[in-house]
């Protein structure tokens, strides 16, 4: 296990436990993981990180106790705006954003071919901002609603089942070339219209997407249809039709 590999199990314990924390008392939680309140109120506070071994146990009494992809399915759907939208989850739940981009990382720590990360700016573009600097590799980022003197530009109908209107997203020319291999990563995919707008800029482009990453997508046919049309392979984190 590598360094990074390390903290990010003990910040993935650490995570897990401020989640939990937030519907129990130090004084219900002592039985349940066995230890002394100070040194859970020290975990909590980020005061200091357990070890390997107590990470684990960490994490796996945590998910006995709440499933974090209910957790972040709930936050999706409330907080500053009355619809689902990542930034609800942003503004109320920084433990949960430090868990999904865990999740993330651990789904590709191991791609050597993956040079650059490519996303569009909003809640995409915090976990990729991470994700650039636990992966080591590039990152760039389409613009939305705002043209770029040199950029490619593709407009695509609104995703999102709450606002009606076309709309455009705009990529600087030389963001990427066709020597990259690209990870696409978004936050929420409700049709799925901005990341087949990324890819057809990156079609024109001619670079390669080796693998697109979606935290939250509405359905697996989403995922099956932009498989099937780009013939490119889609992971995800969450369905969330299934809540």
């Amino acid at each position: 296990m590598t360094s990074i590999d390390a903290v990010t199990l003990k910040l993935e314990a650490i995570s897990l436990f401020r989640r939990v924390k937030k519907y129990y008392k130090y004084k219900e939680l002592k039985p349940i993981f066995n230890m002394h309140i100070p040194l859970l109120s020290k975990y909590a506070k980020g005061k200091l990180l357990p070890g390997k071994k107590r990470a684990v146990d960490i994490i796996k009494k945590c998910k006995e106790i709440i499933k974090p992809e209910d957790e972040v399915r709930k936050e999706i759907f409330r907080g500053i705006y009355n619809y689902p939208e990542f930034s609800n989850l942003c503004s109320r739940s920084p433990e949960l954003l430090l868990y999904i981009t865990i999740q993330v990382y651990k789904q590709y720590k191991d791609n050597s071919k993956i040079n650059k990360i490519l996303t569009i700016e909003g809640g995409g573009l915090i976990i990729a901002s991470i994700l650039s600097i636990l992966l080591n590799k590039g990152l760039v980022y389409a613009l939305r609603d705002h043209f770029v003197e040199d950029s490619i530009v593709e407009s695509f109908p609104e995703s999102s089942r709450f606002l009606k209107y076309k709309r455009f997203i705009a990529l600087p020319k030389k963001a990427i070339s066709c020597e990259d291999r690209l990870l696409i990563l978004d936050d929420i995919a409700w049709r799925g219209e901005t990341i087949k707008a990324l890819l057809r800029i990156v079609k024109r482009i001619g670079a390669k997407v080796e693998d697109i990453y979606i935290v939250n997508v509405y359905s697996k046919d989403l995922v099956k249809d932009i498989m099937r049309t780009y013939n490119v392979s889609v992971h995800y984190l969450i369905e969330l039709a299934k809540g």
